[in-house]
């Protein structure tokens, strides 16, 4: 899917539908609560993040409990860029179990962000998910990864 989206419509949009996918699959796709920045590409810094919510210990959810996921990207610069944003998930054997990408358009300063939250049911195999998400321009790449662990 490649679709250009452009930041200025909304702080509420990332990617268009690549992080809301993303976000949802999460819920097929549990992912130890971390926030991860990258910005290996000085122009644009993108930050994933997944949190079980409301108990004693964020980094670890189990059935019953709400894991809440949050990503975005932001374009350092003064100029509109362009990037291509990519979300990824893998499960506890690291197998890649969603991929997927969109070209985005950034206003100068901008940034586009999207969350999720979920309940966490029986379905969930244990383990460690990761969520990663990267965005790319002719500069470069930068890349964050959370991940979360379901027991």
């Amino acid at each position: 899917m490649s679709n250009v989206r452009t930041a200025g419509i909304g702080v509420g949009v990332l990617a268009g539908l690549t992080l809301s996918v993303l976000l949802m699959l999460m819920a097929t796709a549990p992912a130890q609560a971390t926030t991860d920045v990258g910005n290996q590409n000085p122009q644009l810094t993108v930050s994933a993040s997944a949190a079980s919510i409301g108990t004693a210990d964020p980094d670890r959810a189990t059935i019953g409990d709400t894991v809440k996921v949050d990503g975005s990207v932001m374009n350092n610069t003064a100029k509109k860029q362009s990037a291509l944003v990519t979300v990824t998930v893998r499960d506890p054997q690291g197998s890649s179990i969603y991929t997927d990408s969109e070209n985005v358009s950034l206003g100068p300063r901008k940034t586009i962000s999207s969350s999720y939250s979920y309940v966490v049911d029986e379905s969930y195999l244990k383990g460690n998910y990761e969520v990663s998400i990267s965005a790319t321009n002719v500069k470069g790449t930068s890349s964050a990864t959370a991940t979360l662990e379901i027991y």
